[in-house]
């Protein structure tokens, strides 16, 4: 009897494994609209991950034109200012010469003003008026920012004598 009892013990075990087993692979077991879903996760991740790396050389590609035409303006940049500054080499050696001949003008016509009929005073005062209102014009626009060259145009005067003027006041 015993051996019965063990023998319907052992069936109802097998019978309850054999339930719960297929129960278990009922749950591992996936659909095949899962199946297909995943496949297209997997080909539409491939593809964004293919567009990133399109992405990423394009931008790479642009940063390395940008960094070359850079480097190609200021090579420009560089030649520019060598010739610039050789033609203010040029220019600054005549400007010199005029700038003298200019003070000699100048001192030579206050002389004249000055020995002049003593009994003008109002032609003297007229004139240094005019020598002060052209002095403090020039300070303005050589404080707005104006070059030299801008400065004398702009007052019609030459260059020398506006730069002869800044000295001045620089003194």
């Amino acid at each position: 009897m015993e051996s019965v009892i063990v023998l319907i013990i052992g069936i109802l075990i097998i019978i309850f494994s054999s339930i719960f087993i297929r129960k278990k692979s009922k749950c591992d077991f996936i659909p095949p609209k899962q199946n297909n879903n995943n496949d297209e996760l997997v080909a539409t991740l491939e593809s964004l991950e293919n567009i990133i790396d399109d992405i990423n050389i394009t931008f790479n590609s642009t940063i390395n034109e940008m960094e070359e035409k850079y480097r190609q303006l200021e090579f420009k940049i560089d030649q520019v200012d060598i010739k610039s500054a050789e033609k203010n080499d040029e220019g600054q050696v005549s400007n010199i010469e005029n700038q003298h001949n200019y003070e000699n003008n100048i001192s030579n016509n206050i002389n004249s003003i000055v020995n002049d009929d003593i009994n003008a005073p109002d032609e003297k005062e007229k004139i240094y008026k005019s020598i002060e209102k052209k002095c403090e014009m020039i300070k303005e626009l050589k404080n707005k920012g104006l070059s030299i060259s801008q400065i004398a145009k702009k007052l019609n005067m030459g260059i020398g004598e506006v730069m002869l003027i800044l000295n001045l006041n620089r003194r």
